[in-house]
């Protein structure tokens, strides 16, 4: 597994052929499940030691990645050989013991496996929950089952009569998991609702009459996870009047030994909110992680004091309307905010201005994200009107450790003259050097402003790669790339476009159509017939398409630094570039 297969692996990957690849995989497996049966040993076991023996190369994921197909194929197969496996009959004229037998194994596993659970430290809660969800009988059990009664042992002692009760529990438990899943779900949601309102009464009357205080337009933070600390700090910061609400101990604790003032409750029930001043309250923030405590608080919150403003925070979007449903105002839905982040951020790449930024976040804001949601009606969709192909050509660059560029100046790397790349700027701790700095060396954490197109980027990327990732990129593009080049290589043209090509003199480095109209273009495509040059199909104007189009010259070729490519408009396949 460690000395022998990892270099027969890497051997076949080298070959570049996932058939050939994925067969060496399957003959491995099932080799060593042969070998271990001569030898003695379950087929069942002889597949578990193939599958460590291929773990132990570092193609592990790429042969995963192959057989995952066959596995859930593999998965099916079994299931519904269970299910051919069960004899109705037998069933229903030993309908007793089969229910007393599935009513036994879902004691026994629940004990054992909620048993474990609780060993490992989570609560009660936690422990009976789980053993609901694994009462099921597992792959394993039905290997023992074949092994011991080819050893002429049998279930429960009752010979083929054990087999025909193993199957039919094993059966009957499959239906029953969803089932027993849902009810172990509602009974968690009960036991903790007894368990709340136990510690909310317990708590309540322990409550201080120095914490029943008279707050006036104060805010109640309902939960005091690392939402609610967090905002507590930004209020606290303020000078902002606020009270915590939380039920657990722990939080409580921790705010109490900070001198934060505290309610120790049940957010959802009304003899805590009225400890927390909820009549007097301007604002209310539930920052629970749990939405149907969140529409409970918003509920028992709203029907306390109809002029509160209530916000609530959330992670999903379909969450959102049942939280306005109970009362909320305002609704801050994380999926929807990290949407907004993460458009905040690929505007910034692109080169967009501040305040175009800023007027596009405040858009998809409006309306409770409104923007954003599944089939807004009467929306209009959000315009960025700063785009442009300088933006689009625009990457800043972040440099890390151990990266090549890591010491070297602008000089030394010669981005420009090497690679065709522009060096706008570099940015350092707040402080930006212009291109002209050519000395200044390059240090980790700097981020280099730079101008080009995407076949100059991939050039350089060695420069900002780890070894590490380098060799990562070698070893992926030698088992991956070759192999799709090849495939779009192969299709040649067949309708004899190839004497369209003719050594004819490049026409020059410009778009001349897009000049005239005082357009942009991203990249240049010349006719291998005419030698006309035209912009591609990323640009605004796609006069290389509009051309072949035009003229019926089906041939081109990139023009762009570091691409040696020619395309044929008919077929719509890369052409090589020898004749044929």
């Amino acid at each position: 597994a460690r000395r022998v297969m990892p270099p027969v692996l890497e051997l076949v990957a080298r070959t570049c052929s996932t058939e050939i690849f994925l067969l060496t995989v399957i003959a491995i497996c099932f080799g060593t499940a042969w070998l271990t049966s001569l030898a003695g040993v379950s087929l069942s076991l002889g597949a578990f030691l193939a599958g460590l023996i291929v773990s132990e190369s570092s193609f592990s994921e790429y042969a995963f990645g192959e057989i995952l197909p066959l596995q859930i194929l593999f998965s099916a197969t079994f299931f519904v050989s269970v299910g051919m496996l069960l004899d109705v009959g037998f069933m229903v004229m030993n309908l007793p013991l089969v229910i007393g037998l599935v009513v036994g194994i879902i004691v026994l596993k629940a004990l054992v496996t909620g048993g474990a659970v609780r060993l490992l430290g989570y609560p009660w809660r936690t422990s009976f929950l789980s053993g609901l969800l694994l009462v099921q009988v597992g792959e394993f059990a039905f290997v023992l089952e074949r092994t011991g009664r080819e050893m002429g042992l049998s279930f429960l002692g009752q010979g083929e009569m054990g087999g025909q009760l193993f199957i039919a529990a094993s059966v009957i438990l499959m239906v029953l998991t969803p089932f027993l899943a849902q009810a172990g779900y509602a009974l968690d949601g009960w036991l903790t609702h007894r368990e709340n309102e136990r510690h909310t009464q317990s708590m309540t009357a322990q409550q201080s009459p120095e914490m029943q205080v008279n707050l006036q337009n104060h805010v109640i933070v309902a939960g005091y996870g690392m939402g609610g600390q967090q905002l507590v700090r930004v209020l606290h910061g303020s000078r902002i009047p606020y009270i915590i609400v939380t039920l657990s101990p722990s939080g409580a604790d921790e705010a109490e030994a900070e001198g934060l003032p505290v309610v120790r409750g049940d957010g959802s029930r009304l003899y805590t909110l009225e400890l927390a001043g909820i009549a007097n309250a301007k604002l209310l923030v539930a920052a629970d992680d749990d939405p149907a405590m969140a529409r409970r608080i918003a509920s028992v919150a709203r029907m306390a004091n109809p002029t509160l403003q209530i916000v609530v925070r959330t992670r999903y979007i379909a969450e959102t309307e049942p939280l306005r449903a109970a009362g909320a105002d305002d609704v801050i839905a994380e999926e929807l905010e990290s949407i907004v982040q993460l458009f905040a951020l690929v505007l910034e790449a692109y080169q967009i201005d501040q305040d175009e930024i800023a007027k596009d976040i405040d858009l998809m804001r409006a309306n409770g994200y409104a923007v954003l949601r599944e089939d807004p009606p009467d929306i209009p969709a959000i315009v960025c009107d700063g785009l442009d192909a300088a933006c689009i050509q625009v990457r800043t660059v972040t440099i890390r450790p151990d990266v090549p560029a890591v010491g070297q100046t602008l000089s030394d790397l010669a981005l420009d003259s090497t690679y065709g790349l522009i060096v706008e700027e570099v940015q350092r701790n707040g402080t930006t050097f212009k291109v002209n700095d050519s000395e200044v060396q390059l240090a980790v954490g700097d981020r280099v402003v730079l101008m080009g197109g995407a076949a100059q980027f991939a050039s350089s990327a060695d420069l900002f790669r780890t070894p590490a990732e380098t060799q990562r990129h070698t070893e992926a593009t030698a088992i991956a790339v070759p192999q799709q080049g090849e495939a779009l290589i192969q299709p040649l043209c067949t309708h004899q476009h190839m004497i369209h090509i003719t050594d004819v003199p490049q026409g020059g480095q410009v778009c001349e159509e897009c000049v005239r109209l005082g357009d942009r273009w991203v990249h240049l495509r010349m006719c291998l017939t005419c030698g006309h040059i035209g912009c591609c199909d990323s640009s605004k104007n796609k006069h290389a398409t509009k051309h072949y189009r035009t003229s019926d010259h089906p041939i081109v070729q990139s023009v762009e630094p570091g691409e040696d490519w020619r395309w044929c408009f008919v077929d719509e396949v890369l052409v090589p570039k020898k004749r044929q």
